[in-house]
Parts: C-alpha cells; structure tokens; sequence
C-alpha cells in the first residue's frame, strides 16, 4: 500500500501575498497527490488558513520571528527593522529545535519564506523547498546591513533543494543559488479569471485596497471625507484595518461599499473598473492578470515596493500614487489618472500574456524531483 506523503508548509509571518501563494500550492497539492497529510506552521494568519482548510490539514502556531516595523504613515521603519533582523538571526535555531521532533518523520517541506525551515531540512535530511518573490538576504543586503549578517541569511537560503521564483522578480535574489537551485514559474493567483459581473450603474467602481500588513490605514482614514464628495464614482474599500468610526462612516454614505477581509478585497478586483492599492507583489500579480488599470501606491525605503514598481514603469502596467496624493489632493490624482491615463495602461495590458499556473508548475516539479 502506498504510503501517505507527509508535507510540513512554512509560511512567513510578514504580509498577506506568503500565505496567498501558500493557499494556493495547498489546494493544488490536494488536487494533484491523492494520500497526503499537510502540516501549516505559521502564526500571524494561521486563523484564515484553518478557516479555508479546517480539518483537511494540521496547524501548528508558530511565529517565524521575521518582522518587518512600519511608521504611521506607513513608511517602513529600516531602523528597527534592522534591529528585530539582528534578533531573528540571533535566535533563529530556537524554532528550529522546537520542530526537529515534530518534523523528523516529514517527507516534504515548502516554505514562502522562511530560511530556518531550509536549515531543518537539511538537519533532518528531509528535501526543502522555496517560494519567494525575494529573498531575505537580499532584502537585508538592501537595507545596507552588514556582510556578516547578510551572509548568515544564504547560508540558510542556499540549503534549500529549489527556489521557486515567479515573475519580477529582483536578480539579487536570484544570483546567490546554483542553477540547479532556481526555478522561474509564473504567476501564482487566489483564483482564476472570469468574466466580471454587469455593472448595472453608469458610475466606474474603484477599489480601495489597503494591504495585508495594514500599512494604508491612516491615510485611507484622512480621505474618507475627500471620497464622500465624489458621488460620479462607486468606491469599494476595504475595511479589515479601519477604526470603527471609519466603518461607520463609509456605511452611511451612498457613494462607498465596505469590503469586509482580505480573501473578499482581492475577489473584488474582478468586479471593479480601477484599483488603488500598495504595490506589493500579490497585489500586483492580481491586477496584472485581471487586466485592471491600478493606481500603485508606493512605500518609501522598501526595498521590495520600490522593485516592483520599478517593473511597473518600465513596462507601463500601472500609475504611481504617492503619498502627497492622499487626503485634499486624492481627487485631483483620481481623476488625472482616469481621464488621462488609464487608456494607454489599458492597452498595455491587452497586449501582455501573462500565465498565472505557477501553483501548477511548482507542484509538478516537486512531484517529478520526488518521483511521487
């Protein structure tokens, strides 16, 4: 009788996209290998994940250690971001040995990303692997921290059997593995494509994202009132990081819709005209394959932000919103994208193909290599 696969899924306490790309390799593994028990070891969205999956996989509420700190504004804190790396880095080996038991009998571990689960594999002789937009060790590097430091995240990073790298991804964090090691894939997305829902009103939608890691929340707050004044439009806005008296707001006025968790914003993304929204790499995936002209808001002194919109200008995919253009200025923004910009991004995403099985392709790999 064949054996049941046992598959241990790290997935990085920072932000929403680990956990989207994560769910979805979950789902496919479901589909693709018939006797498997996976095990979830995460802190920070371990609720959603139970509340998706349930009884069909194990959890285990652990906190990873990374951390990234952000100002009110929502403008990354590098100094103590810096700071809590030095401690992660320092005391990673503890959640390495309170797993080692745990883990020993494990066929398969994925991570989306978490270094010290590398480093369990190797210890325990079990194969890992990777999913990352960005590496940490290139993420620290580009933080100016030292070469020591640095140094001790690709020990970690590069004990891992492959990394799985969709799409924009930047070539720092490519060029510390072997070849053997890197994978490019395509486009991972909470769900595939369809036909939006008729708008049955003249008025153009737009959704208001903030991100997982909540980093928008003061400044959609500081515009609410601007967005009440702008009844020519219907505003979708999420409302998971807004005081109360935000929520209660939006509710009473016509022109706005609350959304109501992050798995609900992103299925929006269908049904809407425009996106404003962080520029982090979820998001952007999402946009991107659902061809919808974005408004990407930008975060200062983040490494990865300031990557992707990088790709965002060069291929003309989307605006920029910066964060001059929150509060007073919010419908002067607005309406110059609209009115004058969207047309070309619209034709620019018609032109690009972008695939989005990259759950797909990680999975068969892993199948192949496994021989499973």
């Amino acid at each position: 009788m064949k054996k049941k696969i046992k598959i241990a899924i790290f997935i990085s306490d920072v932000g929403f996209g680990h956990m989207a790309r994560e769910r979805a390799i979950i789902k496919t593994i479901f589909k693709k290998i018939k006797k498997v028990e996976i095990t979830i070891i995460n802190s920070s969205v371990i609720g959603i994940l139970k509340q998706e999956f349930k009884e069909k996989c194990l959890y285990i509420n652990l906190n990873n250690n990374i951390k990234l700190f952000k100002t009110k504004l929502g403008i990354l804190d590098t100094k103590a971001t810096k700071k809590n790396f030095y401690r992660w880095l320092k005391n990673k080996n503890i959640n390495i040995l309170k797993l080692e038991k745990k883990l020993k009998d494990y066929d398969i571990i994925i991570s989306d990303f978490v270094p010290e689960a590398f480093e369990l594999g190797k210890k325990l002789n079990i194969p890992a692997y990777g999913i990352c937009h960005y590496t940490w060790s290139w993420f620290m590097k580009s933080l100016g921290m030292k070469k020591e430091q640095v140094l001790m995240a690709k020990i970690m990073e590069k004990k891992a059997r492959k990394i799985f790298f969709p799409p924009f991804v930047p070539r720092g964090s490519v060029v510390n593995f072997k070849k053997n090691q890197i994978n490019k894939v395509n486009f991972i997305i909470n769900q595939n494509p369809s036909k939006n829902s008729k708008n049955k009103s003249f008025k153009k939608k737009i959704l208001l994202m903030d991100s997982g890691t909540k980093l928008l929340s003061y400044q959609i707050s500081k515009t609410l009132k601007e967005i009440s004044k702008m009844d020519e439009f219907i505003f979708y806005i999420g409302t998971s990081s807004l005081k109360k008296k935000d929520i209660k707001f939006i509710i009473k006025q016509k022109n706005m819709i609350p959304i109501h968790g992050n798995k609900q914003m992103y299925k929006e993304i269908n049904n809407v005209d425009y996106v404003i929204a962080r520029a982090g790499f979820n998001t952007l995936s999402e946009c991107i394959i659902y061809k919808k002209p974005t408004l990407f808001v930008d975060e200062m002194d983040n490494p990865e932000i300031n990557e992707n919109i990088r790709y965002i200008k060069n291929l003309k995919l989307g605006s920029l919103f910066n964060y001059k253009d929150w509060g007073k200025n919010f419908r002067f923004r607005l309406n110059s994208f609209i009115y004058k910009e969207s047309e070309i991004i619209n034709k620019k995403l018609k032109k690009f193909t972008f695939d989005y099985n990259g759950d797909n392709q990680i999975v068969n790999s892993i199948k192949k290599d496994l021989n499973l």
